[in-house]
């Protein structure tokens, strides 16, 4: 049988279709009819136009399908509206669709971001939902969605990487490379806070082992890195590798006044700066999770260090 990839043009779906190709699936992939399908036409997929919004679309796309992994999301912040239907109303036509085609199995990516909020040391899959911002919020309606589609009888496996990163990562890694290559790349106060990040190859290797297990479609988890860095070693890593200055450090008090700034501009409608109190206060919050369930369950075993993912995930920005 056929399995079925959403989001098959982005960073994490695309990665996911590449490795089931070289393990031998059938894979159809979902995609926008605007989308660069380019890679997806060369690996020889079968390709379902779509959208996520339109029932009868995803009812064809789920023919003679077996285990469907939905990646599609947005993750930008703006427009605020396309987010949540994206999201949330394109997570309940998604799932919906799948329980009508009696669809097997249903892995669906969620974010870390749901619980990232919780004032711990480390952030474990048990602790309540704690949002930090309208993405976190709409992928835990999500979530909760998929709850409701679990209790009527479809299998689905929750998960929940942090922050992934790779090659060609579209969101954060192209912003922190300019940023380092123009010397506008800082750091507030001492960043030593930890920042636990994972390279996109274990992501992809745990939502494989998550397929295989039926116990894991009653679960979630929480899917980071074998390695957790302090937020300053990270960047000055991505520096030496780009072979540019390391980032400067901005006093905090300075570094309010900016975002201060930023927020008149933002609320005056003249343009948008992305220096927020949210920003600053990343520099004195520790971002780190608990693998142990992810390990337990799914036998999860992260490869890739913070050096060789930071390494491996720039590859393509050295001598540019």
């Amino acid at each position: 049988m056929k399995v079925l990839v959403t989001g098959a043009t982005g960073f994490l779906g695309g990665s996911l279709v590449r490795s089931l190709i070289k393990k031998g699936r059938i894979v159809k992939a979902f995609v926008r009819p605007e989308s660069n399908s380019a890679m997806l036409r060369r690996l020889g997929v079968e390709l379902c136009f779509g959208d996520l919004l339109c029932v009868e679309t995803l009812r064809e796309a789920l023919r003679d399908v077996e285990t469907v992994f939905h990646c599609a999301a947005q993750v930008a912040l703006r427009p605020t509206q396309r987010l949540f239907d994206t999201n949330v109303q394109g997570t309940k036509h998604f799932l919906q669709a799948s329980l009508d085609a009696g669809i097997a199995k249903v892995i669906h990516m969620s974010s870390a971001a749901v619980v990232a909020g919780n004032d711990a040391a480390v952030i474990t899959d048990r602790m309540p939902y704690a949002p930090e911002n309208d993405y976190a919020v709409s992928k835990i309606k999500a979530e909760k969605i998929a709850f409701q589609f679990r209790k009527k009888g479809l299998k689905i496996a929750i998960m929940r990487p942090c922050s992934i990163i790779g090659p060609n990562e579209p969101h954060f890694l192209p912003l922190l490379v300019r940023m380092l290559k123009s010397r506008c790349m800082f750091v507030v106060g001492d960043a030593r806070v930890r920042w636990h990040l994972v390279y996109i190859d274990d992501v992809v290797n745990a939502v494989l082992l998550a397929e295989r297990s039926d116990e894991t479609f009653h679960d979630s988890y929480i899917i980071a890195g074998k390695e957790i860095s302090s937020k300053r070693e990270v960047l000055d890593c991505m520096a030496d590798v780009l072979g540019v200055r390391r980032p400067w450090r901005m006093p905090k008090p300075l570094a309010y006044g900016i975002a201060a700034l930023a927020e008149a501009i933002r609320r005056a409608g003249i343009g948008e700066i992305p220096f927020t109190y949210a920003v600053i206060e990343s520099f004195y919050k520790d971002r780190v999770f608990d693998i142990s369930h992810a390990r337990e369950q799914l036998g999860y075993d992260p490869q890739f260090g913070v050096e060789e993912a930071i390494q491996r995930s720039l590859s393509g920005y050295v001598g540019r």
